[in-house]
């Protein structure tokens, strides 16, 4: 059973392949050169911009749970 969100937790990690990894930091945008080299948006930044493009073009009314549990049928915190 997947542990429960700890308040204030801002994060989470979700497990993808490392092909996927690669390509999804491909997208990274450079966002400023730094004394030890260029900085790039990070993993969650990217991936906050394909999800929210995905909403857009995609209808969906409510979030599932990929794992089933005791409390399936209770909406998820946000």
């Amino acid at each position: 059973m997947p542990k429960r969100r700890k308040e204030g937790n801002k994060f989470t990690t979700i497990s993808i392949t490392w092909k996927d990894k690669g390509l999804l930091r491909t997208f990274a945008k450079f966002k400023k050169e730094t004394k030890n080299g260029k900085l790039y948006e990070t993993d969650a930044e990217v991936f906050n911009k394909i999800l929210n493009a995905y909403d857009r073009t995609t209808p969906n009314d409510v979030a599932h749970s990929t794992y089933p549990t005791a409390l399936q049928d209770v909406r998820q915190r946000d």
